[in-house]
Parts: structure tokens; sequence; C-alpha cells
């Protein structure tokens, strides 16, 4: 079986499409500590910009429920306008602890 080098792209011996890649996902809610909280957003590190943000945001709509606050998604970015946006296409196993 293939790694689980999921920063790196490798999705367990299949190929990534143009556009696609694979983050983990934290759920941000509205009050910080309260597991019961509605979610705002999912953040996950990337922000290629030259701003104060490391960080990508994806809108709630944009990603499948899960349990938990942290999940791995292949993620896609939808070209739109007036601005791109990521979509998160599926969920994805966690990596082994030992990896």
């Amino acid at each position: 079986m293939s790694s689980f080098r999921y920063p790196d792209g490798d999705i367990v011996g299949e190929a990534l499409r143009a556009g696609h890649r694979i983050e983990k996902l934290t759920r941000v809610r509205k009050h910080t500590g309260d597991p019961e909280g509605p979610t705002l957003m999912f953040t996950c590190p990337g922000g290629a910009g030259r701003g104060n943000s490391r960080s990508d945001f994806i809108a709630k709509e944009n990603v499948p429920e899960f349990e938990g606050e942290t999940a791995w998604f292949e993620l896609e970015t939808v070209k739109a306008t007036p601005w791109s946006y990521l979509r998160a296409v599926r969920r994805l196993p966690d990596p082994p602890t030992d990896a």
C-alpha cells in the first residue's frame, strides 16, 4: 500500500487532478471552545497571499458534514467570478500516526 503523505499530495496510490490538493481542515466555531456552537467556516494552512493571513478559508457550505474538529479532505479550486474559492470534494482517512 502507498504511503499517506497527504501534504505532498499522495492519496494512497491515486493521482490528484489539476487544481486539487489534500489539506487538513479545522472547524471554526462561533464561540471558541464550545463544541456545540455553530460552525462559521473551515480553515487550512496555505494562504499564498502577501497579506497577514497564511491560511485559506473555506465556507461551511462547501464542506460535507463530519464529526470532530479536524479532518482530511481533497480540495478543489473552483474558478469563479469575481474570485475563485475552495470546495471539499471528498473526505479522506486520517493518515497513520507513525507516518
